[in-house]
């Protein structure tokens, strides 16, 4: 069981994402909304296509293009830079390869930069970034792993951490009070999971919490006003569409549900999400649909 999300509420739609893509990745910066990367899930090789959402005009522009074409790559904000991590790409017919690629949007500059590559190539992967360093775990390299590997920006450097108890990816993530939450995602035994786990980095270890309500992968993950949020997902095999809107409240212990994401014409991969953060209170959903557009949903908190 859970509680009701107090004082959640669906805004109106802002203006749909210019290009219809999937598995793409959102990271909110300096009061906008980036959409980086992702695939038109037709099979073509993935894009470095970089979208500006501005919340005052309500109007995207297009942003320098990412480097490396990628999907399903792990994207987190340190300062006002965003480091897009990982991911996968293909050509056209081809398979699928995981990336090791790191590159940062330096705002100040209005640049891409290549910093030091992750030591594993993984896409799916969840990630964090707490006190300055950037945690990325799980993922898939091709198969589900347990890796949990630390990026310092300042010295542009990775090291190992504390693996994750069980192989996963397609996780929903968020970072509250210096933990790293992660909910739900999938194993190679392509079974859905409903399990939370936080991740100390002080103590450099897990521990299990409530699971969620409901089992999923590839929801869209992010945390608000002291909240950890996973929005829609998959049921894995099927690919059955998601509207669920739960999250969980570190502080009493529980997980909380609110109301559904209101497309109900949602795709499965609705798997990017960006967020104001803990003071803004709003979460920032880029919600995929079956007509082939990408919904701009915005859910306010009071």
């Amino acid at each position: 069981m859970s509680e009701p999300i107090p004082s959640g509420t669906w805004l109106p739609p802002s203006a749909d994402l210019p290009t219809y893509r999937v598995s793409l990745a959102a990271a909110w910066a300096r009061g906008e909304l980036h959409a980086i990367g992702g695939d038109a899930g037709d099979g073509s090789p993935p894009t470095g296509s970089h979208d500006v959402f501005d919340p005052s005009t309500g109007v995207w522009a297009s942003g320098l293009a990412l480097p490396t074409a990628r999907s399903s790559a792990a994207v987190t904000v340190v300062g006002s830079d965003i480091y897009v991590i990982g991911g996968f790409t293909w050509t056209a017919g081809g398979s699928r390869q995981p990336l090791a690629s790191n590159e940062m949007y330096d705002h100040s500059s209005g640049t891409w930069q290549t910093r030091a590559p992750m030591p594993t190539p993984r896409g799916l992967a969840a990630i964090g970034e707490i006190d300055g360093l950037v945690y990325v775990v799980g993922g898939q390299a091709p198969g589900s792993c347990d890796l949990n590997q630390v990026y310092d920006p300042d010295a542009d450097h990775w090291a190992p951490a504390a693996p994750l108890p069980s192989a996963r990816a397609g996780m929903a993530a968020g970072v509250v009070e210096s933990g790293l939450y992660l909910c739900g995602g999938s194993g190679d035994g392509e079974k859905v999971l409903d399990m939370l786990q936080l991740y100390d980095p002080v103590k450099d270890a897990w521990s299990t919490l409530p699971p969620m309500p409901t089992a999923r992968w590839l929801a869209a993950g992010c945390d608000a006003q002291g909240l950890v949020f996973a929005l829609g997902g998959s049921s894995y095999k099927a690919e059955v569409p998601m509207t669920t809107n739960e999250a969980y409240d570190p502080r009493k212990g529980v997980w909380l549900t609110g109301p559904p994401i209101p497309p109900t014409d949602i795709n499965w991969s609705v798997a990017a999400g960006g967020e104001t953060g803990t003071k803004g209170g709003a979460v920032h959903l880029l919600a995929g649909t079956v007509e082939g557009t990408v919904e701009n949903l915005v859910y306010e908190l009071s």
